[in-house]
């Protein structure tokens, strides 16, 4: 059965039931606010965890099988959340900030930040919008005949793509995988994207946060000082980075004549398909060629390292430093290796669908 049919009950019920305080507590004329907020948080952190934990296993879920009943499911779990965050968010905004200490009211300040649309419409809308994007970035594929024995060839982002832009040496194949994946994924995206920022800038507005970005951005509690803070860093790592620019920009062009002297260097060059890790093109930009490779992956297929035991062998050493090691959840709820039997949500960068969409 179609879950969609069961949101103006769940709806109905958020705008029946007071969810993380009494409203009685916050509407008598009592001034012990303190005891107010405390009663409110505990309440909230209870209903906070199922709730969020119930989100997350659900996007999980969907996101290691992307299966139609798995992204219903996923969104459904999302909207509701997103109801529980709006009602929280006006239980919050009814507490006075009078006798609380400085944790307690940066507590209830950050339960308050809301950008949500009002409409409940909207809330599944935003969700539905994301799963469907995500499904398209992660289902893209590319075909590729070869001229040679006439066969056609399929390729996912993962891992052939990224396989691709790390090994392959011809600047022209680079090139194709680069920007057809863009043509591939990016047309259908656009207009869901496009839907997905209005309907955020639009919740942002109803709020007063003018649009999303502003939103997003006061997450640093930084107030005005933000940008400047960026601005600081960046001109600190700059010289650094333009050396660093230069140096494998001259590298690929002894490599890929079309690289140019000056300026920028081709996206496509780098090694990853968002330019973003350069490791992948070492062998290109090596500075010291006679030194001895890094590279351990030799000496772990020699002693028979798969997958699962370098996780367990990377958990010994945070155990070493004093953490506690995983939980057995972990263990039986990790994709550790991607399964070849289901569709799976390529891991994704912050930014992604906008990048998928650039030329």
């Amino acid at each position: 059965m179609n879950v969609w049919i069961f949101y103006p009950f769940i709806f109905l019920l958020w705008s029946r039931t007071c969810f993380c305080i009494s409203h009685q507590n916050i509407t008598t004329k009592l001034k012990n606010y303190s005891a107010i907020a405390l009663d409110f948080l505990k309440n909230f952190e209870v209903q906070a965890t199922q709730t969020y934990s119930g989100e997350c296993e659900a996007a999980w879920k969907y996101e290691t099988n992307l299966t139609e009943n798995n992204r219903e499911l996923s969104v459904f779990n999302s909207t509701f959340s997103k109801a529980f965050s709006v009602k929280a968010s006006k239980n919050a905004s009814l507490i006075k900030d009078v006798d609380l200490s400085n944790d307690m009211a940066r507590q209830i300040r950050i339960i308050r930040r809301n950008a949500l649309p009002k409409s409940p419409t909207d809330m599944r809308l935003i969700d539905d919008l994301i799963s469907n994007m995500t499904k398209i970035y992660s289902s893209g594929k590319l075909c590729k005949k070869n001229s040679y024995t006439n066969l056609t060839r399929c390729l996912e982002l993962d891992p052939d793509l990224y396989a691709l832009m790390g090994k392959s040496r011809d600047y022209d194949e680079l090139l194709w995988g680069w920007k057809s994946w863009r043509d591939t994924v990016g047309p259908p995206m656009r207009p869901l994207y496009e839907k997905l920022v209005g309907l955020l800038n639009s919740g942002a507005r109803d709020h007063e946060w003018g649009d999303y970005g502003n939103f997003q951005r006061s997450e640093y509690e930084m107030g005005n000082d933000f940008q400047s803070a960026i601005k600081k860093l960046w001109n600190e790592v700059k010289p650094l980075y333009q050396e660093l620019h230069a140096y494998v920009r001259y590298k690929l062009r002894e490599k890929y004549p079309k690289v140019p002297s000056n300026g920028t260097i081709q996206a496509h060059l780098l090694g990853n398909m968002w330019a973003q890790d350069w490791s992948l093109i070492y062998d290109i930009v090596k500075p010291f060629p006679k030194v001895p490779s890094l590279d351990v992956t030799p000496n772990l297929i020699k002693q028979q390292y798969n997958p699962k035991k370098m996780f367990k062998l990377a958990q010994s050493f945070f155990v070493s430093l004093g953490l506690d090691p995983m939980p057995q959840t972990f263990w039986n709820k990790s994709v550790i290796v991607k399964p070849k039997d289901r569709k799976m949500v390529v891991i994704r960068q912050p930014g992604i669908f906008a990048r998928a969409m650039s030329g």
